[in-house]
């Protein structure tokens, strides 16, 4: 009979919380004083943020040990990637940095789900992390995923960093990756 009201309590806790909120942010990569596409992203409302100009979101989960950094690039359209091959190369190369400390030593990209344009990560695992306690607070990551998204005219660049991809914060940062969009 607890264990049933006990059930029923969550359940109701649940059901009255209802969808996590979102916060919407709009973020304008500028080249030589021109707009080169203005993007919006969706945080949980259980995220804090702050804005580093009108280009870069930084933000972090409630107990810091999710954070996110979303940079909309100052690229000229007619320069930024159009392809998935493109994509692919870009991102390869700005990631090169991070394959000898990581534990699987190459790039392996990803496409994201992005709803509204094109996205490819590649998330790599820091070797001296590795079976060590997990800290408090934001330092330390074991995991680092690189984005690198192009909605509309936008291109973007994001950086992931958690310990564990399967955790909820972890996903609902991926998530609002993907729902980049561009902002009216």
């Amino acid at each position: 009979m607890r264990l049933l009201l006990s059930w029923l309590a969550l359940t109701a806790a649940l059901w009255a919380a209802g969808p996590e909120k979102t916060v919407e942010v709009k973020l304008e990569g500028k080249a030589l004083g021109t707009s080169t596409g203005a993007l919006h992203v969706d945080l949980p409302a259980s995220f804090t943020y702050s804005l580093k100009g009108a280009s870069t979101l930084e933000s972090w989960s409630a107990d810091e040990r999710v954070s996110l950094k979303i940079t909309v690039m100052p690229i000229p359209p007619k320069l930024a990637p159009k392809t998935k091959q493109q994509l692919e190369d870009l991102l390869r190369a700005g990631t090169e940095k991070f394959v000898p400390e990581s534990v699987e030593g190459k790039a392996v990209p990803f496409v994201l789900n992005q709803a509204n344009g094109l996205g490819l990560a590649a998330t790599f695992t820091d070797k001296s992390e590795v079976g060590k306690p997990t800290p408090k607070g934001r330092e330390h990551y074991k995991l680092l995923t690189s984005a690198f998204v192009r909605v509309g005219e936008a291109f973007a660049i994001a950086t992931l960093l958690s310990d564990d991809a399967s955790s909820a914060d972890h996903k609902a940062a991926l998530k609002a990756i993907e729902g980049l969009r561009v902002a009216k």
